[in-house]
């Protein structure tokens, strides 16, 4: 689990409840005395170059979580911060290297990851078209890998081999750590694949860019989305990838999450992407005071997103920022149902006021970019760098018409993030939580997952 961190509106430690506070604190101790603003922050840098303490009020004792970065006094010599969530005249003492420290992480961050969907829609460098030589390697092996149908928790990516098509596979894991953190891969003809195919080249692919991830307790390598109900996602007991309604921006529980477009739908669905360095900048550029509260931690609802989840909530930050690189995680809706349940901290009136805003911040006419999917078509995207969400659609009647998206999630190495970041609760493919899934209900094959689950989701919310 994370590792204990202050409350967001309290000195006191996380407690979700004894197990998880139990599991925290085998992990990470920190006092009210002495603790290292970096990583409350969300922000580390190599050990030994620098350790801090905690901020000082003026008679001795430790600044609030809520005050420190607040906002600076850039006309006050002598390290000194005026803090915006307690009295107007209490200040606040740093060290100048905590200071510079604070200047770097409230300077707007820079770089190809910071786009606008009003430019990129003016050209199409965000979409890959497969070759047709790519397209044939994939259908070849993807057959083979359906006729071997191995088993999902422990097949490697070097036992299906894609010579042709591993230098396309790079320049999408450029696109996505290096560029706009997203790209759209065209040209598969799913429409004339059967969904079991499909779903092999979908999950080869996925081996070849990182490591599969449970999607469930029950340990699906594969989400379906496919509205199965009617009800809209402001029903607590709906799953948002089961209806036909929008969806708000937010982020996955992956390092990488890809989605595949088996079928369309009628009308409507359109994926829209908004960039999270963006979103940071905007939130500078219009409130910076609330800024520093995305690096502090927040409760997430996990119940809610999966009624089999062991605890109600897990802890994360909605921002950090380690070696120079920005990463998000964020989303309200999650936050604030978590609100539902009374052993969660109450949102501060600050914490409010900064959802609000970045509910604001994702309606922004020119910021995200909204994309059609068409049978075959990939998304694949860096789960740090933008936040995505869904319009609503009309969709076929006829079963065998209906919208069909396939939903990958990747662990994937390399990017510098602080301890707990995310959904840090999630295991991997081939990680059991504390008990076995009864044999009945696993399914380990592509023969078997490559088809909806109807044992499970029903009653729970996205």
């Amino acid at each position: 689990m994370t590792p204990a961190r202050r409350s967001p509106r309290s000195a006191s430690f996380l407690k979700p409840n004894a197990r998880v506070a139990r599991q925290q604190a085998k992990r990470v101790r920190s006092t009210d005395s002495a603790m290292c603003i970096a990583c409350h922050i969300g922000l580390t840098m190599p050990l030994g170059q620098l350790a801090l303490t905690a901020p000082r009020h003026l008679d001795g004792q430790p600044a609030s979580e809520q005050s420190f970065v607040a906002a600076r006094n850039h006309n006050n010599a002598g390290g000194w911060l005026h803090g915006v969530s307690g009295p107007s005249d209490r200040r606040y003492r740093y060290d100048p290297k905590e200071l510079n420290m604070i200047d770097e992480l409230l300077r707007p961050v820079t770089g190809p990851a910071a786009w606008r969907g009003e430019d990129l829609r003016s050209g199409d460098d965000w979409i890959y078209h497969l070759s047709d030589d790519e397209r044939i390697e994939l259908e070849t092996v993807g057959a083979r890998f359906l006729a071997e149908d191995p088993d999902l928790r422990f097949v490697q990516a070097e036992d299906y081999p894609l010579p042709i098509t591993a230098a396309g596979l790079r320049v999408w894991e450029e696109a996505m750590e290096d560029k706009r953190g997203f790209i759209l891969v065209r040209g598969l003809r799913s429409d004339l694949y059967s969904d079991a195919l499909s779903a092999a080249i979908f999950f080869m692919l996925g081996l070849h860019i990182g490591d599969p991830m449970r999607q469930n307790e029950l340990g699906d390598a594969f989400d379906h989305v496919r509205a199965t109900t009617d009800k809209t996602v402001d029903d607590p007991t709906a799953l948002g990838s089961r209806t036909t309604d929008k969806l708000g921006f937010h982020s996955d529980s992956s390092d990488v999450v890809a989605l595949m477009c088996l079928r369309g739908s009628k009308s409507g669905g359109a994926s829209i992407l908004i960039s999270g360095a963006t979103i940071y900048n905007e939130l500078l550029r219009r409130r910076p005071d609330l800024a520093p509260l995305l690096f502090e931690p927040w409760y997430w609802d996990w119940y809610k997103q999966d009624h089999d989840a062991p605890e109600t909530t897990y802890v994360s930050p909605m921002a950090c920022m380690v070696d120079g690189v920005f990463s998000i995680y964020a989303g309200s809706r999650m936050i604030r149902s978590a609100q539902d349940y009374p052993e969660v901290p109450r949102l501060t009136a600050a914490q409010l006021e900064l959802l609000d805003e970045l509910d604001a911040i994702f309606l922004t006419p020119g910021l995200p970019i909204e994309m059609d999917f068409r049978p075959g078509d990939m998304q694949w995207l860096l789960n740090y760098t933008a936040l995505h969400s869904r319009t609503s659609y009309l969709d076929y009647q006829q079963p065998e018409k209906k919208r069909h998206l396939l939903r990958l999630w990747l662990k994937r190495e390399g990017r510098p993030l602080v301890p707990g970041f995310g959904k840090n609760v999630v295991k991997g493919r081939a990680e059991d939580r504390d008990g076995a899934v009864p044999a009945e209900k696993t399914r380990f094959r592509i023969s078997q997952i490559c088809y909806p689950r109807y044992d499970w989701g029903k009653d729970a919310a996205y």
